[in-house]
């Protein structure tokens, strides 16, 4: 079975994605809990279930779960760059926190693109 080359970045990226797939199904549960709309609550836990899966299969060498997961990491990163004001003001924190989301989305892409050529067909 293949490995990693850099076993180190690897588990970083892959560790950072299911950090972040925890987070949104905490998330999600929270969305719920607080009423907030149904939608935002099911597509946080239905990322939240999806990250640390293919993270599993990308460790795995999966070359299509490593590149649905740095996708799906991107949109969410973009999302949540976005929406970071509203999120700030939702949770009464400062800006600055609220931006700690898509800055570890983007710190998770960053590491695992760097892992790229692990996944180029032999």
């Amino acid at each position: 079975m293949r490995q990693h080359e850099n076993l180190q970045l690897a588990a970083i990226g892959h560790g950072l994605a299911v950090i972040v797939g925890l987070g949104a199904i905490i998330a999600g549960v929270l969305a719920i809990v607080n009423s907030l709309p149904g939608v935002l609550a099911v597509t946080l836990l239905v990322l939240g279930a999806m990250l640390p899966a293919v993270a599993h299969f990308s460790w795995r060498m999966s070359r299509a779960a490593w590149s649905v997961m740095i996708s799906t990491l991107c949109v969410f990163a973009a999302v949540t760059l976005f929406g970071s004001p509203k999120i700030a003001a939702v949770m009464h924190v400062d800006l600055g926190i609220a931006l700690l989301i898509p800055i570890v989305q983007v710190a998770a892409v960053i590491v695992l693109a760097q892992i790229r050529a692990d996944y180029r067909e032999q």
